[in-house]
């Protein structure tokens, strides 16, 4: 039923870390199928001064989960890095701030990969994304949208990690494939006639639904309008926290007495995990 919230917010580098779960943390965390967008703040209440030593390093690496004691769901939500720390005194409370950046959305990190690759013609590209995402350390969702995908002139690729994604991620589009990063996982999904690969998790009032849905839909869509394409409907409302949802998520969302099956396209995690929310506000497409 959802009681009892939850977390646990690990940072550390080099085979030490620090676990932090019993402080007051507020957290808000963006996370969409566009890459860039992916970032976490974190404001943690109260902790020592060897503890904020060792928060303050910067490039630690961070792992937030959250869950509801009631049900025992404990799950990952955010995996980065930090980029930017500061810690602050008011009277006698001590809060640190930590701003952090999704692991596939820090660009500086695939910089440091130099990467050689030589495909034959008629190479099916699914070889080249499953290279590209072991050299990173990351897994696939959604290859099998790829399957039928043949680079008939072959692939060749001297250079750093960032560019091979640029020219792999101008590849993908011209087959209507989108490609986003989420903590170590490499997202493909279809732009048009859409999938998604995390199931559908339903949203209605008496399962996580918090006020009113909002209809969103731009009738000026030029991505549509470019396409001859029918005008998605959109729409923004707020949920609980779920682990479940996350970009590319699809909901069968009830609301107002109409239902339908919707994309997650933006979310934000948001909450404290000792008084105040704990929500996601989400924007989907149909």
């Amino acid at each position: 039923m959802a009681f009892g919230k939850k977390i646990e917010l690990s940072i550390g580098a080099g085979g030490s870390g620090l676990l932090i779960s019993d402080l007051n943390i507020v957290f808000n965390i963006e996370k969409s199928t566009d890459s860039v967008n992916n970032t976490a703040k974190f404001t943690i209440y109260g902790a020592k001064e060897n503890t904020i030593s060792q928060i303050l390093r910067g490039e630690n690496n961070v792992i937030f989960k959250a869950g509801y004691q009631d049900e025992n769901n404990l799950a990952t939500i955010f995996i980065g890095t930090i980029t930017k720390s500061i810690s602050k005194k008011d009277g006698q409370t001590v809060s640190t701030e930590i701003d952090c950046i999704d692991f596939g959305s820090n660009s500086t990190k695939f910089e440091t990969f130099d990467i050689g690759m030589s495909y034959k013609s008629s190479t099916p590209l699914t070889s080249v994304i499953n290279e590209v995402a072991s050299i990173f350390g990351m897994v696939v969702n959604g290859i099998s949208n790829i399957s039928d995908i043949v680079l008939n002139n072959g692939f060749v690729f001297v250079g750093s990690g960032s560019n091979v994604l640029k020219m792999i991620t101008k590849s993908l589009d011209t087959y209507g494939i989108g490609l986003y990063f989420d903590g170590s996982e490499m997202v493909l999904y279809k732009k048009d006639g859409r999938t998604s690969q995390f199931g559908i998790v339903t949203i209605n009032k008496n399962s996580g639904l918090i006020g009113s849905v909002e209809d969103i839909t731009d009738e000026n869509n030029s991505d549509d309008i470019k396409n001859n394409t029918p005008i998605k409907k959109r729409v923004k409302f707020s949920s609980l926290l779920n682990s479940k949802l996350k970009p590319n998520s699809l909901i069968d969302l009830n609301y107002n007495g109409k239902k339908g099956l919707f994309f997650i396209d933006k979310i934000t995690f948001s909450g404290d995990n000792m008084s105040g929310e704990f929500k996601c506000d989400i924007e989907a497409v149909e």
